[in-house]
């Protein structure tokens, strides 16, 4: 555990592996979609001005959103990503990750603390 871990999120942040379905080739029996939900600590912020001036205005306008989360968890563009956005878990907001924003030098050089950005944008 690290003092960063106080900035994560302080409810449910999940991430949602989704494999499509297709027809197995030797059987020819249709294989269904499967989806995979998991957990993971993550801090979810709006995004700087200047995050906001390089960035698609068209994903900014849909809703853009800012994860940072440790470098051991995986993400690529097109991931699926399930805020609570209380602790009820009344409201739940999806998002896709759209970039690799970057990767934190500072705290990996000063306290050791590997940790990855991505760009979100709400799924609708």
């Amino acid at each position: 555990m690290s003092v960063f871990d106080a900035m994560d999120w302080p409810h449910t942040v999940s991430k949602i592996i989704v494999t499509v379905g297709y027809t197995n080739q030797t059987t020819g029996a249709w294989v269904p979609e499967t989806t995979v939900t998991t957990v993971i600590d993550a801090h979810i912020s709006d995004l700087s001005i200047e995050e906001l001036r390089y960035i698609d205005q068209g994903i900014v306008e849909r809703g853009a959103r800012k994860l940072a989360c440790k470098a051991s968890v995986v993400l690529n563009p097109g991931d699926r990503i399930e805020i609570y956005e209380d602790a009820a878990g009344a409201i739940i907001t999806e998002w896709l990750v759209k970039s690799h924003l970057n990767k934190s030098g500072l705290m990996n050089k000063h306290a050791g603390i590997d940790r990855n950005s991505y760009l979100l944008s709400l799924r609708k």
